[in-house]
């Protein structure tokens, strides 16, 4: 597993398996595993939850916004174009994502306006 998120009583995770898996914890002495969301089997750098939302960066492809107002049942609500450089981490404040990268010589911060 490279990324674990826990909302609302349910993990999100990601790893080597593909695809988006989700497991309901609502039950914590019976945990189940719901059907997984499937996407390119890229390199995923990162991923967060912000309130209902689930951020996925993927390489090459882009960043896909998730809904999760049903947790059990994530639907995919946005798919922004892969910015110039495909970032480390993420994190989200509002309607903007901000995006680090690691550039020759440092790092950057890329700042994606999510109100569209």
């Amino acid at each position: 597993i490279s990324f674990l998120e826990v909302h609302a009583g349910h993990a999100y995770l990601i790893g080597s398996f593909g695809g988006l898996r989700v497991v309901d914890l609502t039950d914590p002495a019976r945990p189940r595993q719901l059907p997984a969301v499937d996407f390119p089997p890229v390199w995923i750098p990162c991923m967060v939850v912000q309130g209902d939302r689930l951020f996925l960066a993927l390489d090459g492809v882009g960043l896909y916004i998730f809904d999760l107002a049903q947790p059990a049942m994530p639907r995919l609500v946005g798919q922004v174009a892969p910015p110039e450089r495909m970032g480390r981490t993420l994190a989200v404040d509002g309607n903007r994502l901000y995006l680090s990268s690691l550039v020759q010589g440092g790092s950057e911060i890329q700042i994606l306006d999510l109100s569209n």
